[in-house]
């Protein structure tokens, strides 16, 4: 199993994390947004390997391996930079095109992609130049009568009211999503310590 105290001593190339958020179809870009991902799910579902899996279509040998579930294989050379470390070169996936969500379908890994889907309540305004050319056709449509700055009012606020609510379940679209991301997280974890808990 891989703990934090291993990943520590472990690096990646710009290769490494760009073959990462290739393999696992991520929509996040650059170093700084895929390099955290690679490391959480190697703490989550990640192995210390001493050969290559069955699926690994390589001759090549590396230094070390570090398999995520059975969708990916982290090759790694020793460290240039300083002893006892390592430098992830590559990344390779157990199949062609086998993004994560793919992977989670096949059962090569339990852990779900991050909820990048997941985004902050919409930042609509209600603009009261829509609510006054809304309250104007009112006004004009209404079969009783109201005035103008009433009918503008009564749609501004009808507007208001309904955006506070779209906010609000979004936020709660949000909350729960994340929520089952994290029970889902830590089912994985729990499934792969059971699994791997004591055996490299």
């Amino acid at each position: 199993m891989i703990d934090r105290k291993t990943l520590g001593r472990v690096g990646f190339t710009d290769h490494a994390i760009a073959r990462f958020g290739e393999r696992a179809g991520l929509s996040v870009a650059g170093r700084q947004g895929i390099e955290p991902i690679a490391r959480d799910l190697l703490l989550q579902e990640g192995r210390v390997v001493a050969r290559p899996p069955k699926w690994y279509r390589s001759s090549n040998a590396a230094d070390a391996y570090m398999q995520a579930g059975e969708w990916l294989l982290f090759i790694c050379r020793r460290s240039a930079r300083q002893a006892g470390h390592f430098d992830v070169v590559t990344v390779v996936n157990n199949g062609d095109r086998t993004t994560w969500p793919l992977a989670r379908d096949r059962g090569l890994i339990f852990t779900p992609p991050p909820p990048t889907a997941i985004s902050a309540p919409p930042r609509k305004r209600a603009g009261l130049g829509k609510s006054i050319v809304a309250g104007l056709r009112l006004r004009r449509d209404s079969h009783k009568p109201i005035g103008r700055l009433a009918a503008i009012l009564q749609v501004h606020q009808e507007r208001r009211s309904a955006l506070s609510a779209e906010r609000s379940a979004a936020r709660e679209a949000a909350a729960s999503t994340r929520q089952r991301y994290e029970q889902e997280r830590a089912a994985a974890h729990a499934r792969h310590l059971r699994m791997w808990g004591g055996r490299g």
